[in-house]
């Protein structure tokens, strides 16, 4: 990559100098990542944001910092933000997300499960987030609720109101979504408002050279701990063991995984309107089918 100014003034004053390498990372939707090398071997994670709102980076800052405490869990520091960049602690180099970081029984998945319990323990008296809220580049509506069951039946019409969605998912399954809003209180037990990591998928967890979890991307807001569960759920890459982990820490009600998978459908949704994903609609299709016919 050719630093721009801003970049090159970035790393001066961070004393890490000019790079003499960069390598490129896997940005998921929203940024181009590198790893940047200088002349003593020291690296920097750097994220450049080539469209999008100009407080993303801010936001994603403050998701980070808040994650900070969780037990055994590597949080990358921030070295620098703007609008454009976003340098991040090196957390070494990850591996692909379809393929687990660690054996089965290997104590990181104890140490993440148990993290996740952690931060799920982390309680508030409402539903949502402080301040605007983005899940990659798609705006959430996260506004304060003291009713979860209010809340998600808001987030699944909304999901199912989006643009490309209303154009690509046939209308069958809309209805579907909405009846799942309309039934909320009957498919999904009360839970706390938590605080979440928000999009903890197989990208979004990683291995620390110290064989710690490393954790990034948050969507940081307070909701259902199930929610967090959707993207090991539905993706995989995460082994057995830490979700006994983390039920050893917290308890869980009988259903879980299917009520997280239900959830898993806005993900799906999500995609569609993003990325344009057509593979995410049959398979929303057969869980919306599944729970409510």
């Amino acid at each position: 990559m050719q630093p721009s100014s801003e970049l090159d003034f970035a790393l001066t004053q961070l004393g890490f100098g000019t790079p003499v390498q960069a390598n490129a990372q896997t940005g998921g939707m929203v940024s181009r990542v590198n790893r940047l090398t200088n002349q003593l071997g020291q690296t920097l994670i750097v994220k450049e944001l080539e469209q999008g709102p100009a407080h993303l980076y801010a936001l994603e800052v403050i998701g980070l910092q808040r994650m900070q405490g969780v037990p055994g869990w590597r949080i990358p520091q921030v070295r620098y933000v703007s609008s454009r960049y976003l340098l991040l602690e090196d957390l070494g180099p990850q591996g692909e997300w379809n393929k687990l970081p660690a054996p089965h029984g290997h104590a990181f998945w104890e140490v993440l499960g148990r993290g996740l319990a952690h931060l799920h323990g982390r309680l508030s008296n409402r539903f949502g987030w402080e301040g605007p809220s983005y899940w990659g580049l798609l705006p959430v509506d996260n506004s304060w609720d003291a009713d979860g069951h209010r809340f998600y039946a808001k987030r699944f019409r909304a999901m199912a109101s989006l643009p490309n969605v209303l154009i690509r998912v046939p209308g069958s399954d809309l209805d579907r979504v909405h009846r799942v809003a309309d039934r909320i209180m009957d498919l999904f037990p009360r839970q706390p408002p938590s605080l979440l990591h928000g999009d903890l998928w197989a990208g979004n967890r990683g291995l620390a050279p110290d064989g710690a979890p490393a954790i990034f991307d948050p969507f940081i807001h307070y909701g259902w701990p199930e929610w967090d569960l959707h993207g090991a759920v539905l993706f995989g890459g995460f082994s057995d063991r830490w979700i006994d982990a983390y039920r050893e820490c917290h308890a869980m009600e009988a259903g879980w995984r299917t009520r997280a998978e239900l959830l898993g459908v806005m993900h799906l949704l999500a995609m569609v309107e993003l990325a344009d994903a057509t593979w995410a609609i049959p398979w929303a299709s057969r869980i919306l089918t599944q729970a409510v016919g």
